[in-house]
Order: C-alpha cells, then sequence, then structure tokens
C-alpha cells in the first residue's frame, strides 16, 4: 500500500491494538517496561501504582523465565521473541497471570512464581507535563538581576482515548484536557510566558490539534482540509474563550509531523507565538483514516485528504519552518517526508479568514534572530554541536546510500500519524534527535518494541536552554524593555557544581 503514498498502510492485529494504546495512553496489563537481554525478559522499571508494582514482589532487573495463565501451565519464555511475551503477560483487567522470575541476588539466584492480577494500566510518562523554570534578567550590571518564570510544557502527542470519546465516556483522556490543566498550573505560577515543546511530537488526532491551538486565541480556522475531489473544508476553532493569552513560544524539530505542524502552522499564520528549533518540521500534511477490517484481521490505513495551513499553504514536504533556528545536528540528517517514495507534492490553496495577532512580527524576529545568534557562537555547548554537524557533513560522502535510507526509515516512525479522520489515531525520540543510551529493546507492556529516545534534563537540553533565553527575550520586546542577559540558575548551578568536582579531581591527580 505504501506505493499510493506513504502513509497509506495495513495495521495487522499486534500493530492496531499497539496503536490504540498510543492514541489513549492505558492498557491492560501489568504495567512493566520490558527488555531482552541475551534471550531472557527483563524487568527494566516499573509503573508507579501499575499492578505489577502494587504485589510489592516484583523488582527491577528480575527476569522472566516463564507465564502462565491463571491455574495454566506455565509457559517457557526464554528465547523467545519479547513481542510473543507481551502478548502473553498482556490480557483483559480482573484475569490473573502468574510470572516465573528469577532474581540475581548476592551469591545466589531465586526462583519465584509471582500472581498478579491484570488491571488498567495509565501512561502517564507520555501524557503532557509541565514545570516552571526561572531565567535571571540582567538589564544592568549595576542592578539587582529580576526573575522571570517561564513555563515549559511537554507535549509528546496529539492523543485521544478515541473508544471513550465514541462511548461518550465521562473524563476520556485527551492532550486537549490534559493541556487545560497544565496551562492552569502555570497560570497559578503566574509565568511570564510558555514554552510549548513538540520536538519528536509525531502527531496524533487532527481535533486535538484544532481544540489545544484554541486554547491559545478565541476563535478563528485552525486548519483547512481538501478531499481527493477537490473540496475543501475549513475546520475552527469556534468556543470563542482563550485560555492563555500571554507570550507564547513553540518549539519543533525535524521530527515534529502531522498535528504538531498543524498546530505550529496555524500559531505561526495567526502570528501568535514564535516558532523555535530546527529548520523546519517534519513535512506530513496528509490525513488519514483507520478502516477497522476485522478483530482478527487488523485495519487499513488510508490517505483521504492534504491538509493546509489558515495562509492555505501546505506543510507538506516542506513543514513548518522556525522563525529562530537553534543549531542541531538533527537537523542535517536525511529526515522527513521529502526522502519517502510516492510522497506527494507541495501545494497552496486560498487563504482562509482569519485575523492575526501581530504578537511576532519581521523586525522583532530579526532582533530575536541576531541576540540569539551572538550567545550561540559563545556558548562552549554549541561550539561543540557546531563541531559535531562539520563532523557529520565531513563524513557524508563517505556513507552510503543504504545507510542513510536506513536513517530515514527510522525517522518514519516519529512522522507519523495524524487525524485518522476523527475515529482512531497513529513517537517520540530523544530531545534533539538523541537515541536511548543502549537501544535494547522493550515494551511497555506492549505500547512500544523501540525504546524511546533518552530524556535530557535541562542541563543536558542546550536546544531548550537557548529556547528560554530567546523566550526571555521575546518577553522584555513585548514589554517594551531592552534586551538583556539572560541566566538560567538552574544550569549555571550545575555548571559551578561541575567545575568545582573538576578542580578536586585535579587536586587529588596533584597529591597521591
Amino acid at each position: 500500500m505504501s506505493s499510493l503514498d506513504p502513509h497509506s498502510e495495513y495495521y495487522g492485529p499486534e500493530a492496531l491494538e499497539d496503536f490504540r494504546i498510543s492514541t489513549s495512553l492505558h492498557l491492560e496489563g501489568i504495567g512493566a517496561v520490558l527488555r531482552s537481554d541475551d534471550g531472557f525478559t527483563t524487568i527494566q522499571s516499573l509503573v508507579p501504582g501499575g499492578p505489577a508494582a502494587n504485589t510489592g514482589k516484583v523488582k527491577v532487573e528480575d527476569k522472566i523465565i516463564a507465564v502462565a495463565q491463571g491455574e495454566e501451565s506455565p509457559v517457557d519464555v526464554i528465547d523467545m521473541d519479547l513481542r510473543e511475551v507481551v502478548k502473553l503477560i498482556r490480557g483483559t483487567g480482573g484475569t490473573e497471570v502468574r510470572l516465573t522470575i528469577v532474581r540475581e541476588e548476592v551469591g545466589k539466584n531465586t526462583q519465584l512464581v509471582i500472581p498478579i492480577i491484570r488491571d488498567k494500566v495509565q501512561l502517564k510518562d507520555r501524557a503532557a507535563k509541565s514545570r516552571v523554570v526561572p531565567v535571571t534578567l540582567q538589564e544592568n550590571p549595576n542592578e539587582k538581576p529580576k526573575t522571570l518564570k517561564l513555563g515549559v510544557i511537554d507535549l509528546p502527542s496529539f492523543y485521544m482515548d478515541f473508544e471513550g470519546r465514541q462511548n461518550r465516556q465521562k473524563g476520556y483522556k485527551s492532550s486537549s484536557a490534559d493541556m487545560v490543566v497544565e496551562i492552569g498550573k502555570m497560570k497559578k505560577e503566574n509565568v511570564d510566558a510558555i514554552i510549548v515543546d513538540l520536538r519528536s511530537n509525531g502527531g496524533g488526532s487532527l481535533d486535538e490539534s484544532i481544540d489545544i491551538a484554541g486554547l491559545f486565541f478565541d476563535k478563528g480556522p485552525v486548519v483547512q482540509t481538501k478531499d481527493t475531489r477537490g473540496g475543501v473544508m475549513v475546520q475552527k476553532d469556534e468556543d470563542g474563550k482563550t485560555l492563555y493569552s500571554g507570550p507564547l513560544v513553540v518549539m519543533i524539530n525535524r521530527h515534529s509531523a502531522s498535528a504538531s505542524e498543524i498546530f505550529a502552522g496555524a500559531i505561526q499564520d495567526y502570528q501568535r507565538g514564535l516558532i523555535v528549533g530546527d529548520t523546519h518540521t517534519f513535512g506530513k500534511g496528509t490525513v488519514q483514516n483507520l478502516n477497522d477490517i476485522d478483530e482478527k484481521l487488523g485495519a487499513i490505513k488510508v490517505t483521504i485528504s492534504k491538509f493546509y495551513r489558515p495562509s492555505g499553504s501546505s506543510t507538506q514536504l516542506k513543514g513548518v519552518e522556525s522563525d529562530i533556528v537553534i543549531p542541531d545536528l538533527l537537523d542535517e540528517y536525511d529526515v522527513g517526508e521529502k526522502t519517502y517514495d510516492y510522497a506527494l507534492p507541495w501545494e497552496k490553496i486560498a487563504a482562509s479568514d482569519y485575523k492575526a495577532f501581530g504578537q511576532v512580527s519581521p523586525e522583532t524576529v530579526k532582533l530575536l534572530k541576531d541576540a540569539s545568534k551572538a550567545r550561540v557562537a559563545k556558548d562552549p555547548n554549541f561550539v561543540k554541536v557546531a563541531d559535531a554537524i562539520k563532523e557529520y557533513k565531513a563524513g557524508e560522502e563517505s556513507r552510503s546510500k543504504v545507510s542513510l535510507k536506513e536513517e530515514a526509515a527510522d525517522a518514519k516512525k516519529a512522522g507519523k500519524d495524524d487525524k485518522l479522520a476523527d475515529s482512531k489515531k497513529g513517537g517520540k525520540g530523544g530531545k534533539n534527535g538523541k537515541d536511548g543510551k543502549d537501544g535494547k529493546k522493550k515494551s511497555k507492556a506492549g505500547e512500544e518494541e523501540e525504546e524511546d529516545g533518552e530524556k535530557l534534563s535541562l542541563v543536558e537540553d542546550y536546544q531548550l536552554q537557548e529556547a528560554l533565553r530567546v523566550t526571555a527575550d521575546y518577553v522584555q520586546i513585548l514589554g517594551k524593555r531592552p534586551l538583556a542577559k539572560v541566566g538560567i540558575p538552574e544550569v549555571e548551578k550545575m555548571a559551578v557544581a561541575e567545575h568545582a568536582a573538576d578542580g578536586k579531581k585535579t587536586e587529588t591527580k596533584g597529591h597521591p
């Protein structure tokens, strides 16, 4: 089916189940992250409050050697494919699964049989979450710096429990509902600005992208869709309410795709906020519908239309361009819709009727861009990034076309999914495109087989640090105040601690 376009495909029963878990952010199982180690299925971590954790008996690094359904005979799972082990462990809530585990202890191995009652497990690590980061502004070296509070909301995907919505379930899980909660927290903290981090957000529900965009302005068109017959439909936020009207920054990277591009494109068209990060997003501008075949056969996902920004521009191939580009090695990779065979072309349609807010002007962008470039040029961390980029480019010619295609294939997962036409949906790699530490395969009781990208701390996340500084500058400009030296106490404190630790090491070496 990929010969139709890159996103029309068949979902087998297992893939369909994983897909539904990724959109609803819950599953029925034991609540454990598993990995495969030399033929053994190992407990990598436990979901807090999940069935496995609640037994008090299952521990991280336990090795599962057999699985039994209730009182049935156990099935040996040594050397079994991890996905097959996951299938044995998953099951309907309220049923029992018995794990035979081997635990390595000092001087001996202990074998245990642990009964666990399966239950619904909430995948909270994949939901929207927020934090407040204080930054300092030094306008005058003779005066005490002032502190700004910047809210950062990490939105991994535009998730929605489609089944819960179809069944009119009260309080069903959705990214828009969670965003309302997180923005509410930020408002209680009286933040001076909000950053919505969409890096490696591969998309999700089209409705969710519309609803979340509408949290930042009162009403108006968010996206236009054109079907195969050329009919155009304008989809709007129409509630007339604005949850947050303050300074807004959206972070993107080359793995921000689909619904992420709808949201970022609308915010940019409305001049409602800044887009910062990689040069542009993934470039997926198509809408898919998921059609169930049979419970045992899976489903078919088919591209049914293309979507366009309020301005009429498509995100297909070109993506959404950043106002302020922050250097990132991922930006150099051969990643995105344009790398796929049979990708549909870019095009533009008539603009919809919308009114820009004027919170981002060319003059503002130039000021912010110049200030950011000056900082980045002097920042030792970005000097390292620049060196890595040079090294990557130097080796580019020697890399085979095969290896480049493999990189693009790996990136495809982060560029998937989409609307699934309001009935069902379609990864998030690490920030800055960083891979997991060891690349081991794992499954969050069946979520995804591939290890998620490593989450970087603020101290390690150079892009987010610069985004915070850009945001502080943006707040100054909107407040008609001069740009100032921006500090991030959390980062600076850690740098001082590391410097002190290095000094002690040197001193120790000098006095054997």
